[in-house]
């Protein structure tokens, strides 16, 4: 099983106080033991990061940087590299999906999705039930 995470997981992961901290954190270690193989990309710690800067401070956005690299060296989680080919057809997606309000960062998740055959997306967000991606 082959999981991509987004940007609230990591939020609610990182932060002991969010409402969904104990969701994510059940939800994450039964997909471990399922062995899925967890995937984000470069966007999704971006949004990420800036999200934590904003929100909390740089020490935690510091914190949650330094375990996604650790997960990273050690296997735990494979970072997709987002080019710019990329984000072109994930701004064409969004296009056909305008409707829905999406950020390029959920369409570049739905475009490494379908890139690299990726069983579902790891996420609070329901609008990528919506367009049809099989979500948590």
């Amino acid at each position: 099983m082959k999981i991509i995470i987004d940007t609230n997981i990591f939020i609610s992961l990182q932060i002991l106080q969010d409402i969904n901290h104990k969701k994510a954190t059940t939800l994450f270690k039964e997909y471990q033991n399922l062995r899925a193989q967890f995937y984000t990309n470069t966007f999704v710690i971006d949004e990420t990061l800036t999200r934590l800067v904003y929100d909390l401070s740089y020490i935690e956005a510091n914190k949650f940087y330094k375990k996604i690299i650790e997960a990273h060296k050690s296997n735990e989680i494979y970072i997709l590299e987002t080019n710019k080919i990329d984000i072109n057809n994930a701004w064409k997606r969004l296009a056909k999906l305008q409707d829905h309000k999406l950020s390029l960062t959920d369409g570049t998740i739905i475009e490494h999705l379908e890139q690299y055959n990726l069983d579902s997306i790891f996420t609070f967000d329901s609008h990528f039930k919506h367009v049809g991606c099989k979500t948590n």
